[in-house]
């Protein structure tokens, strides 16, 4: 630290409560006024001298690393002008910070966004948008030889990293008209984008963020199929027979399907089928502690689908635990990618109400049976790395020693209880099912149980109070059962669905869902059905696909949480094999 360093020359609050101090004349080991931004503790305070191992730093003397701009996430991005970076003078960069702790660093390529050409001084001027993410307007940008001619970038609620180019830039191609480019920050296209008009050039077009979406959606595909004769989307997981008892089977899901290598987390729809003993199934990213929790119980013979969001670990892999041999079926929906603000977690169990249990931290265990009609609060907000003012939680709710057949609901405290379900039972059923919850007053999350029961729950991970997810309170968008109500009378009492037929539900514009809703997160049960079959979720307007959501047996009730891309007209479409009676309720959607 040298005298003319500075420091705090700017302070910059956060919207989660912390701060950022700005140094941008502190000197380092790269020379003289590289500058520094330095995290700071909004509760109890930060002390000690700036430093690169409490810092993030410029990359080169004058680089004046400093001007600091809050994110409506919690996160904050730091613009370097005149950042000199990858051989280049004052090309300018900007960097991603998370908000939540130090991240001490240096400008490079691989945590910051930066300028393409010498003198393009980039991210002179940054709009934070509601959204999370920000606009890096660029008035400097050269057009080979034309100075000025001036580029817009729009960057994800994650950050972006790299080099500027086309891929996540629009640039201007006359010079001297970089000050001439008109956006709206406040409204997004349906697919996500920004419109942006360049004036001085009459184009106006749809810019997309540098940085991917929080979800993406996509066609099922099967990842392993146990069973002789069984096929998968590669090969790889099929027909290899039995999981036996007690053994764990390492799934690879980084990199197969739709799953990129560098995929953070996925949405699975994982299947126990000819279990020989009753017994459970544990999903957890590979690498990790098995943890005391699961994912789906089931009884002898049984087929039990249960929607999974698991966290990928070494290798890109999830590994499964079985506590009794059976076959085992995994299709992916979907997955989470690096830039996502979804943060998976090891899973950890928040309640267990039966006597002698445990949980992650010792709360809310052995607490004893739930009453007909009663409200259990679960406290998830600063529990087992979930953040106090973390915005919806992935959880797994379990139903287990019900007195008689009943129903379960998921919905976010201090809200009342909706029409809808999450979970049905029947005496003496142990069931579990994924609920994407909005978190309520005082960080907890409610369940509902409608007779006398047992009550588990399992955290999996949780989304930012600002993200590109949506949490609602659950709405039933279809309910085919006669004298049925949904959420705008649309889709109730049309009687049960016919033997292989494909029942559109328009979930856009229904139930707090926006009509540039991309994706949505239902709750879909099946009721009633005349024979064993099953049904499979999938956006309208594509092939039905070889995969499925929810297997039922004759007569019986049973409900699956499905994540899926929102298809023509806004609609999505249920397939189910046997006449049976539906029901579809929305408790979310992801889009910006």
């Amino acid at each position: 630290m040298t005298a003319d360093d500075e420091v705090g020359s700017t302070i910059t609050p956060l919207t989660n409560g912390n701060y950022v101090v700005s140094s941008s004349l502190w000197d380092g080991a790269a020379g003289a006024d590289v500058g520094a931004v330095t995290w700071g503790n909004g509760g109890s305070g930060t002390t000690g001298l700036v430093a690169a191992t409490n810092s993030f730093i410029g990359a080169a003397a004058g680089d004046h690393e400093g001007r600091v701009f809050a994110l409506a996430n919690g996160t904050y991005v730091v613009n370097s002008d005149p950042n000199s970076t990858n051989g280049l003078t004052s090309n300018g960069a900007l960097s991603y910070r998370p908000g939540n702790g130090p991240n001490p660093g240096s400008i490079s390529t691989s945590n910051s966004l930066v300028g393409r050409s010498s003198d393009d001084h980039f991210a002179a001027n940054v709009v934070p948008l509601s959204t999370g993410g920000s606009l890096a307007l660029n008035p400097y940008t050269h057009a080979g030889a034309n100075f000025a001619a001036g580029s817009i970038t729009l960057i994800g609620p994650r950050g972006a990293h790299g080099t500027v180019d086309s891929t996540n830039t629009v640039f201007g191609t006359l010079g001297n008209t970089g000050n001439s480019m008109n956006y709206d920050a406040a409204r997004f296209t349906r697919s996500g984008g920004i419109v942006v008009a360049l004036t001085a050039e009459n184009r106006v077009f749809v810019m997309y963020p540098s940085g991917q979406a929080d979800y993406v959606s996509a066609s099922p595909a099967r990842l392993v199929d146990t069973r002789p004769g069984f096929a998968t989307v590669d090969g790889l997981n099929a027909g290899t027979g039995v999981v036996p008892a007690g053994s764990t089977l390492q799934v690879t899901v980084g990199g197969r399907g739709p799953v990129p290598g560098d995929a953070l987390a996925a949405a699975l729809n994982v299947t126990a089928t000819e279990p020989q003993a009753a017994g459970f199934i544990t999903v957890y990213p590979c690498g990790e502690t098995q943890p005391t929790a699961s994912n789906l119980n089931f009884a002898q013979g049984d087929t039990v689908p249960n929607a999974v969001f698991s966290k990928l670990g070494t290798n890109g892999r999830v590994c499964i635990y079985t506590s009794q041999s059976t076959q085992i079926i995994v299709d992916v929906d979907g997955f989470f990618p690096a830039t996502t603000s979804y943060n998976p977690i090891n899973p950890a169990r928040l309640i267990d109400t039966r006597a002698g249990t445990s949980t992650a931290d010792g709360q809310q265990q052995g607490g004893g049976q739930r009453g007909a009609g009663s409200v259990t609060q679960i406290h998830v907000a600063g529990r087992v790395g979930i953040p106090a003012n973390a915005g919806t939680a992935v959880l797994n709710v379990t139903i287990t020693e019900p007195v008689v057949a009943g129903f379960a609901t998921v919905f976010p405290c201090g809200s009342a209880a909706p029409t809808a379900s999450n979970l049905n039972f029947v005496a003496g059923q142990t069931i579990a099912n994924l609920a994407v919850a909005r978190i309520g007053t005082g960080g907890d999350v409610c369940v509902f149980t409608s007779q006398p029961t047992q009550l588990v729950a399992d955290v999996a991970g949780y989304f930012p109070s600002i993200s590109g997810f949506h949490s609602l309170l659950p709405a039933r968008l279809l309910d085919t059962r006669a004298g049925a109500i949904t959420v705008d009378g649309a889709g109730s009492g049309g009687g049960p669905e016919p033997l292989a037929s494909i029942t559109p539900v328009k979930v856009t514009g229904r139930g707090g869902v926006r009509n540039d809703a991309l994706t949505v997160t239902l709750n879909v049960t099946v009721t009633e059905p005349q024979a064993a079959g099953y049904a499979a979720v999938y956006p309208c307007g594509i092939t039905p696909p070889l995969a499925s959501n929810v297997n039922y047996s004759a007569g019986q009730t049973i409900a699956n949480a499905v994540v899926v891309k929102v298809g023509t007209d806004g609609t999505v479409c249920v397939v189910t094999s046997q006449s049976a009676h539906l029901i579809v309720d929305v408790n979310g959607y992801l889009g910006f």
